[in-house]
């Protein structure tokens, strides 16, 4: 689905809502914490992506929802959504970061393409470097416990 992109900045300078002349979309300063991991889309296209309201959806989707955010430069990051009754459809909310990773940050309200995205592509680029080390640091425990294991059996049975 085809998307024009807004920049989430703080409602101090901007004002709560959408601004379409300047491509603004204004939040609360105390819930900016983690907003960075996370792209606004219309309710109504939330379903129109993961094909269910999120109502509808089991427990285990609901926690967790990835969109998959690709520029026309061909840059795609990963980031979980959040549905908001926006003022306008067809729009989706994104920090600077994001713009930045996308190569989009010196445009004004950029066409983006939308779609359900992966949880491990999320966790594995993550803009929180934390849980993106953490995640790699986990996955590579496993590898090499796996390459381990096949090792003790093969050094077991030539014994």
């Amino acid at each position: 689905m085809k998307k024009r992109l807004l920049r989430i900045v703080n409602t101090g300078k901007y004002g709560p809502g959408i601004d379409a002349s300047k491509g603004v979309f204004g939040v609360e300063k105390s819930s900016m914490g983690d907003i960075d991991s996370k792209v606004i889309i219309h309710s109504s296209d939330y379903q129109e992506i993961f094909g269910a309201l999120k109502k509808d959806l089991p427990t285990f989707h609901k926690r967790l929802c990835v969109v998959k955010i690709k520029s026309a430069h061909g840059c795609s990051i990963h980031r979980e959504c959040i549905a908001h009754p926006l003022n306008t459809e067809r729009c989706a909310a994104v920090t600077w970061h994001s713009l930045s990773l996308l190569d989009l940050e010196d445009e004004t309200m950029p066409m983006v393409e939308v779609t359900k995205g992966s949880r491990w592509a999320f966790y594995w680029y993550h803009p929180v470097h934390a849980t993106r080390i953490s995640t790699r640091l986990g996955a590579a425990g496993i590898i090499v416990s796996v390459l381990m294991s096949i090792l003790s059996i093969v050094i077991s049975l030539c014994i």
